[in-house]
């Protein structure tokens, strides 16, 4: 068996990472994995880190993290280091362990302690359960989604921005309100997919975007992903299909 090997994030393995956990090589996911390693890049010089984990000399798990006041998840606190993602993409060896250990390592040098957002579910995307037998415990929580956290020092725990979203509406138009960020591979996909759906409709709609990965702008709407259709919200749980943008703006279309 191959030994495992944790290695910093770098020009060598960006797109790995960038690409996150999509295997298939189409025009829309290749663009999207392109914008995501532009931004991670930009954000190398506000202290974003990362591990990648090889058995051999292929890629299978990644993991990334960075300073709170430059975080793109809809957390509060101070001295403490975010960790967006965790993909391991093998199962059972150990890998997240690592991964997670390696940045704990890396943390400790420059906070007093580790946010991670996981969820109360049994899909493989940051399930709290795992984190948890990790050490981590719940610091806030919104129903399923939960923060959790590990103190290295004396430090306030963490909490969930509050949401200050006002549905504004215009005479005559569907509003379409796009939260959407750059961390999130699918968020990027569903941004692009929700410009051109909406471009369809010419004058009927009014779309208005705000990009969360901008710090100010999560700060002040307490969202880093979230779709409005004239002040309704509608989540797919994965990037937004076209069809369904259609259905949306179809369906508050003919109640104007």
């Amino acid at each position: 068996m191959e030994a495992m090997e944790i290695r910093d994030l770098s020009s060598e393995n960006l797109f790995y990472v960038a690409r996150c956990t999509h295997e298939k090589e189409d025009e829309e996911t290749t663009w999207a994995a392109q914008v995501r390693g532009v931004w991670l890049t930009s954000l190398m010089v506000k202290g974003l880190r990362g591990k990648v984990a090889y058995k051999g000399d292929n890629p299978v798990g990644f993991i990334q993290y960075l300073p709170i006041e430059h975080s793109p998840i809809d957390v509060v606190g101070q001295d403490l280091t975010v960790i967006p993602c965790l993909v391991s993409t093998v199962k059972g060896q150990g890998h997240g362990r690592a991964l997670i250990q390696a940045a704990e390592e890396d943390a400790r040098r420059t906070s007093r302690g580790i946010v991670i957002p996981a969820f109360d579910h049994d899909f493989w995307f940051m399930p709290a359960s795992y984190f948890q037998r990790l050490g981590y415990q719940e610091a806030d929580r919104q129903k399923t989604y939960v923060i959790l956290w590990k103190a290295f020092a004396p430090v306030d725990p963490p909490f969930i921005m509050g949401r200050n979203y006002q549905f504004v509406s215009e005479p005559g138009k569907v509003v379409v309100d796009l939260f959407w960020n750059r961390w999130c591979k699918t968020s990027i996909i569903e941004a692009q997919r929700v410009r051109g759906v909406c471009v369809e409709y010419g004058d009927h709609v009014l779309l208005k975007e705000y990009d969360a990965s901008q710090r100010a702008t999560l700060e002040r709407y307490g969202i880093n992903r979230a779709l409005f259709f004239n002040g309704k919200s509608r989540f797919w749980g994965h990037e937004a299909p076209k069809e369904g943008i259609r259905e949306e703006i179809e369906k508050a279309l003919a109640i104007i």
